[in-house]
């Protein structure tokens, strides 16, 4: 907020009006060229008012020196690094700690939002204050090939009706990079060390409230990374081998145990109602994992010796 100044007749000059501060997180290891532009979409943000959060998982490839460079040199821009490598999660949940904007976005440093994304996010949550959250739609990319888009739906008015619909249509999951409000994420636990970790996310925060998806703008994801495999996401998570063979299986698992009760989130339900809530959970992503009879077929007759 600026302060105001005194004109020539001695009267104090209007407030200049600032919207709301909007932090964006990214947390990083070892990935600089993605991270480059990553930050670069950012930084091109036309939304007036963002915070810029790169916490260092103890990179050790230039990632400090390009880091350290910007910050210098932009003041919107906070760099913490770590003194070791503390895991993924724990460094998603530092970049989260170290916000200070009323509103607060998980980004990641090889996906990449369009440079109207916060400011159409904010758009609908200053139009619906009712809004826990809002985010774009996304586009898969390989390069600079687009391979599949889509968008989530998690705007009924039911809380548990918002979770399942939510699990029932989650793929690439845009909605964990949604603008949401500090007040909603400061209801919730620490993100959680699973393999479902930024499923369990969304869903803690749909059962708080509504999540606008706006069509008219996209984050851009690229397909690698940490969970270009069920196994590389299990080892980059420090979770067992048993995580990466049996991923769909530990979702289910995890989303039952999350939402039964592990989550404060769920406590209003009573525990009958979230049993059975946690159960329903479980049996929707079941449904979703269980093999497609013509798939099974299809990859039978693949092995078949013709």
């Amino acid at each position: 907020m600026a302060t105001p100044s005194a004109d020539a007749g001695g009267a104090a000059a209007p407030t200049e009006h600032r919207p709301a501060l909007v932090s964006i997180g990214i947390p990083t290891f070892n990935r600089l060229a993605c991270l480059r532009k990553s930050v670069a979409a950012v930084l091109a943000q036309d939304y007036p008012n963002i915070e810029l959060i790169l916490s260092d998982n103890a990179s050790t490839d230039g990632t400090r020196e390009f880091c350290t460079a910007l910050a210098a040199g932009d003041r919107r821009i906070v760099y913490f690094r770590q003194e070791t490598n503390v895991g993924m999660v724990r460094n998603f949940r530092r970049a989260a700690e170290l916000a200070t904007g009323a509103f607060y976005v998980s980004a990641t440093d090889d996906d990449y939002m369009d440079p109207r994304y916060v400011s159409a996010c904010m758009r609908a949550l200053t139009t619906e204050p009712d809004l826990v959250a809002a985010c774009g739609s996304w586009v898969l990319c390989r390069d600079d090939e687009t391979i599949a888009r889509g968008a989530i739906r998690v705007c009924d008015d039911d809380p548990r009706t918002r979770v399942l619909s939510y699990l029932r249509n989650v793929s690439f999951n845009v909605a964990f990079f949604a603008v949401v409000r500090r007040s909603v994420l400061e209801r919730l636990p620490p993100m959680p060390t699973s393999f479902a970790g930024d499923w369990l996310r969304v869903s803690q925060i749909a059962f708080l409230g509504r999540i606008r998806s706006l069509d008219d703008v996209v984050v851009r994801i690229s397909t690698g990374g940490a969970s270009r495999t069920p196994r590389n996401q299990a080892r980059v998570l420090g979770l067992s081998k048993l995580v990466g063979l049996f991923p769909k299986t530990t979702m289910v698992l995890d989303t039952v145990r999350d939402i039964g009760w592990t989550c404060p989130v769920y406590a209003s339900l009573g525990r009958r109602r979230r049993i059975a809530f946690a159960l329903h959970a479980g049996l929707v992503l079941a449904n979703r994992f269980r093999p497609s009879p013509v798939r099974a077929f299809r990859r039978f007759r693949s092995r078949t010796p013709s």
